[in-house]
């Protein structure tokens, strides 16, 4: 897992926009089109392309050479960590943004950014479909109150999203090594705990600004039927080499908790239901040898994990079962 070790350029840039790219093809003149599009001007994008085998090359390259402020760069496929390694390795900005190679921005995202003062900016995220029918905005001005500590347990278990919607003042990153893990989901959650754990202030956008658009091979279908297990075991790890897994233990066993969250779920919807019972039930056994949870943050876990904790723990996967099911036919409607 390689996350650290890297060198960052420095030149006077204010804002430095870093895009991971693969297969993104036509989406790439609207996500592109966004920053080109901003009102505020000073602004490099280092895009990446991580091994498309589509014309996304060809169009990045079509679009540096309309617009000098964007960076091309290639690489062999090796995921999206790995892609934002290598364009942070290549700015030069004094902050660092992300935007993914589906999603776009307002127009004055970049000016509204530039209004505030902090070394980790947030914002307000609208979500919704390819077709721009909105489905949710995710409020993360909502927890603009909250203290240090507050958020960065929550954002270890996803309570507060640990996604890529902040600007990241780009000396945090020098300071701490700051990088991606080289695996398949939640990439970016120790890199998120580095920069937030040496942050000094935090300004929020109660303003959404960012398009997350939520294509058919979004995140929440990424990975197998535990695609959060190596992410927990991974800060989990990072944690106790900086000797201060102590101080996080029970949020750890929050982050386990929802990861075994997901676990359950994907179970139910992708197995019979005798075959989804027993698996689930010796899933809940392997969180149990790994994890105590006994030992929860409870502040840093939603409602729904709570109760799913609670049936979990008395191994009753029935209830579990049945509440995973009704959830996706409802999600389909």
């Amino acid at each position: 897992m390689q996350y650290d070790n890297f060198q960052r350029k420095r030149e006077n840039m204010r804002y430095s926009i870093i895009v991971p790219v693969f297969n993104a093809g036509e989406k790439l003149h609207k996500s592109i089109g966004s920053v080109i599009n901003q009102t505020f001007s000073d602004w490099e994008l280092i895009a990446v392309d991580d091994g498309s085998t589509d014309n996304s090359l060809s169009i990045l390259t079509e679009l540096s050479q309309r617009e000098p402020r964007i960076k091309v760069y290639h690489q062999e496929n090796a995921g999206p960590g790995a892609a934002r390694n290598h364009a942070i390795c290549k700015s030069h900005g004094e902050y660092i943004t992300f935007l993914d190679a589906d999603d776009y921005w307002d127009d004055d995202f970049l000016e509204c950014i530039n209004g505030v003062r902090a070394d980790i900016v947030f914002y307000d995220v609208i979500e919704e479909t390819v077709d721009g029918a909105v489905v949710n905005t995710m409020c993360l001005s909502k927890f603009s109150d909250a203290s240090k500590q507050d958020l960065l347990c929550m954002q270890m278990t996803g309570k507060f999203p640990w996604g890529m919607v902040k600007a990241v003042k780009s000396s945090l990153l020098d300071v701490n090594e700051a990088g991606f893990l080289d695996i398949n989901v939640g990439e970016e959650a120790i890199f998120s705990f580095k920069v937030l754990n040496a942050a000094s202030s935090f300004g929020f956008i109660e303003k959404p600004i960012y398009h997350y658009v939520k294509g058919t091979e979004g995140q929440h279908k990424k990975g197998d039927v535990d695609p959060w297990s190596e992410v927990v075991l991974a800060i989990k790890g990072y944690l106790q080499e900086k000797n201060i897994y102590q101080t996080y233990e029970s949020t750890v066993n929050s982050f386990a908790v929802r990861a075994l969250c997901i676990s359950l779920y994907r179970i139910s919807n992708s197995e019979t239901m005798l075959e989804a019972l027993s698996k689930m039930k010796n899933r809940i056994d392997a969180y149990e040898k790994l994890y105590d949870f006994s030992n929860i943050n409870l502040t840093a876990l939603d409602k729904s994990s709570l109760i799913i904790l609670r049936f979990a723990k008395l191994k009753m996967v029935f209830p579990i079962y049945m509440a995973s099911i009704l959830r996706k036919k409802k999600l389909r409607y």
